[in-house]
């Protein structure tokens, strides 16, 4: 009976130190806090005072002189390499293009004429040469005159002669026409200067009066 007695006497011990521990458990356990989980991608943001100022300052403007026709740029405006800003008034370049232009043409034709004159010089030499070849050979045998040869020879000479004026005349028209090219590129990059035009992306910070 004592063995039975001692062991529901230490359950009931057993049960209330189980209850005083869950008591203090409830009672004296930490506090659950939520904690924000990790976030990507986060546009990182600076602030901050300055001033912003340009990389490259140009001072842009025309190497000719002239009226002002055209402005497409003003200040604050953005431009593109290469755009348009502002234009002079070219019609007497332009004109002076022109007539540059017709030199050249003029001078290309001339070339061709003493070139067509060289040609024929050079066509009348070889019967000259021909004939005279011939004729020294017959004087040889004594079948022509000595006048025959003679007469055979000055015109081979003569027109060796004339080929040779031909030949310089051909080198004076060439020459001719290299100056009427070079005067015609000349008045072609003048008139290009009479309009002006961004030299890169930019934007227009100023613009004199």
């Amino acid at each position: 009976m004592k063995r039975i007695r001692y062991r529901y006497l230490v359950l009931p011990a057993l049960l209330a130190t189980a209850v005083a521990g869950l008591f203090v458990f409830r009672t004296v356990a930490p506090l659950g806090v939520q904690v924000a989980g990790p976030i990507d991608k986060i546009d990182i943001m600076v602030f901050g005072l300055g001033t912003i100022e340009a990389r490259v300052v140009s001072m842009v403007g025309f190497e000719v002189s002239g009226t002002l026709t055209l402005l497409d740029a003003d200040h604050g405006d953005a431009v593109v390499k290469g755009d348009a800003l502002a234009q002079l008034d070219d019609g007497e370049q332009a004109a002076r293009v022109a007539r540059a232009e017709a030199g050249v043409e003029s001078a290309v034709a001339a070339v061709k004429a003493v070139e067509s004159v060289v040609a024929k010089a050079r066509a009348v030499l070889v019967q000259r040469q021909q004939n005279d070849s011939r004729i020294q050979t017959l004087f040889a045998r004594q079948t022509v005159s000595a006048e025959a040869a003679d007469e055979a020879r000055m015109q081979k000479k003569s027109a060796e002669a004339e080929l040779g004026v031909a030949l310089s005349n051909v080198e004076v028209a060439r020459a001719g026409l290299g100056e009427a090219r070079a005067q015609y590129r000349f008045d072609r990059i003048i008139l290009d200067q009479h309009v002006l035009y961004a030299p890169y992306d930019a934007v227009v910070f100023e613009r004199s009066k």
